[in-house]
């Protein structure tokens, strides 16, 4: 595994981890068997690797073991208020990092016009509600890429030295918190950074083992683009083209459509991303 340096910048470090499997969700939400093994994994990692300390890492997961009343119960409004204690009282040099796997989503903008599809990522917390109108999705009680860039990113950018990483393990999350991003075909550790499971239009593709990322990124040093190949090789050859495998099996039975498309994790920062690429990847 990786061992901390000297260059390492001074600092308190925190996580917070969210991950949702809707059982408990009223809405008919698929059930996502592998989101809180992945902030188990992620967890790890941080302490293993990366010394975080396990009193800085908060979990908000809707497992058995969570009273629905607890402020780690991962509702709109406790995912929200758990963002704003990430930021709150940090100082240049502190590490900070914000982790998501569950589901995603695309609504129609709000107040951000430049999005350049017309439409606004969201995050779906266990409380979040949908209806279906024509067709189509109608959701009430979601985060949206506002939110996450204004409380994640706008709240910090001018503490010089701070970084912040945030992984995004869901569909439609090339720009969960708006910033710039780039693709290397084949996450981030400067102040106000992101990366995703794939492009804004894309479906991410889940293995009840957990995520890709953390079994590509424990036990290794990257450059954030050897990284992003990495992922980017891992998702293709070990989960997406076995899942295809398995269905070409029964072929005259699936629909083309079923069949998975390759990721295309995407590496978003608040700096020019392709200015990044070849720095080491921290958390």
């Amino acid at each position: 595994m990786p061992t901390a340096t000297n260059q390492e910048p001074e600092g308190d470090k925190k996580a917070l981890l969210v991950g949702i499997g809707y059982e408990t969700n009223e809405n008919g939400f698929q059930v996502q068997d592998s989101t809180r093994k992945d902030v188990e994994n992620m967890k790890e990692l941080l302490m293993s690797t990366y010394h975080y300390a396990e009193k800085d890492i908060v979990i908000m997961t809707d497992s058995d073991t969570v009273s629905h009343e607890s402020k780690y119960w991962p509702t709109r409004a406790n995912i929200i208020k758990a963002m704003n204690t990430l930021v709150q009282g940090r100082r240049p040099g502190d590490r900070i990092v914000f982790a998501f796997s569950g589901h995603g989503d695309q609504v129609e903008v709000d107040v951000d016009k430049n999005e350049d599809d017309g439409k606004d990522e969201i995050l779906i917390p266990i409380d979040c509600k949908v209806v279906w109108e024509k067709g189509a999705p109608v959701y009430s009680n979601f985060i949206r890429d506002d939110e996450i860039r204004e409380i994640l990113v706008d709240k910090i950018k001018d503490l010089e030295g701070l970084h912040c990483t945030m992984v995004f393990d869901c569909c439609h999350s090339g720009t969960a918190s708006d910033l710039d991003n780039v693709e290397v075909l084949s996450p981030i550790s400067p102040p106000g950074s992101q990366t995703t499971g794939g492009f804004d239009e894309q479906q991410t593709f889940g293995r009840k083992t957990g995520g890709i990322f953390i079994e590509v990124s424990s036990g290794h040093e990257y450059t954030n683009k050897d990284l992003m190949r990495a992922l980017r090789y891992t998702s293709n050859n070990v989960s997406v083209a076995r899942a295809n495998k398995r269905l070409k099996k029964h072929e005259g039975q699936v629909d083309s459509m079923d069949y998975f498309d390759t990721p295309r994790p995407q590496l978003g920062s608040l700096t020019k991303p392709e200015d990044i690429l070849h720095d080491r990847f921290m958390l």
